[in-house]
């Protein structure tokens, strides 16, 4: 029985804080600045749609393809 090398496993490590605390401190951050937001509102968009078809998928168990949203 031949067996297959999984990829390596890298976890990714964050300051322990309140994400939303650090999303709003830096979007704060970009309106004293006057600077573009590291992340705009397409890109939340975006995410929650990821989420939304992610907690599908687990509900109903079925492969669920995420179509490219036109802006």
């Amino acid at each position: 029985m031949s067996r297959t090398a999984l990829p390596a496993v890298n976890q990714l490590e964050f300051p322990p804080e309140e994400p939303l605390r650090a999303e709003l401190a830096a979007f704060i951050d970009s309106i004293e600045r006057r600077s573009r937001p590291l992340v705009d509102g397409w890109a939340g968009f975006q995410a929650i749609r990821v989420v939304e078809v992610a907690l599908e998928s687990a509900r109903t168990g079925a492969w669920i393809e995420i179509a490219e949203a036109e802006r």
